[in-house]
């Protein structure tokens, strides 16, 4: 006996299937729907959050990435870097930073360097800070923080770098950053 629910009946579920497995019926023709987030020749593509830049060689896509959370990590050093977006708050991009520079300093880190004035991430305007995170037993890492606006939504990049791995982790976040490009990827559906 059916309990009237959607999904509850096992005789018009097991049609759809069969109709679905002979191509007669295309569940919004998935396979014409470019996926929303890959790295297609040394380039992320993120096609939900509309925006791309380039992936140096030997960083790799995390697997539990989604569109509003890239993490891209680097195996060998210990290197990520992560683009988060969300819906940009009610006020400005200067308040935002500065309550996150209040948030690092009530969680007890110390020496955060706020970045260059007039700084820029595709046209858009940003800010940057960079501060050291200890770590039990080792060197502290380096975290490098960029806050941008693309109209109402609000984007913060991430990059967290070993101290032993400054030199080339850092041209090669510089490398992303210089690449991040808003809007379609030429060819892009």
């Amino acid at each position: 006996m059916s309990s009237g629910r959607p999904g509850s009946h096992p005789a018009a579920l097991l049609c759809a299937g069969v109709l679905i497995l002979l191509g007669l019926i295309n569940p919004a023709d998935a396979s014409h729907r470019p996926v929303p987030l890959r790295v297609e020749a040394g380039v992320l593509v993120n096609a939900r959050a509309q925006y791309y830049f380039v992936v140096p060689e030997g960083w790799t896509l995390d697997g539990k990435s989604d569109y509003r959370h890239v993490v891209l990590l680097h195996s060998v050093s210990g290197a990520s870097f992560t683009v988060t977006f969300k819906r940009a708050p009610e006020f400005d991009l200067g308040t935002e930073y500065q309550y996150l520079i209040n948030a690092l300093t009530l969680s007890g880190v110390k020496s955060v360097r706020r970045g260059r004035e007039g700084l820029a991430i595709d046209g858009r305007p940003a800010m940057n800070l960079t501060f050291e995170l200890p770590r039990a037993g080792s060197p502290p890492d380096l975290i490098s923080q960029w806050l941008a606006r693309d109209g109402e939504v609000s984007f913060e990049m991430m990059a967290s770098i070993p101290q032993t791995q400054f030199g080339a982790r850092t041209t090669e976040v510089g490398q992303m950053m210089s690449s991040f490009k808003w809007g379609k990827r030429d060819g892009q559906s």
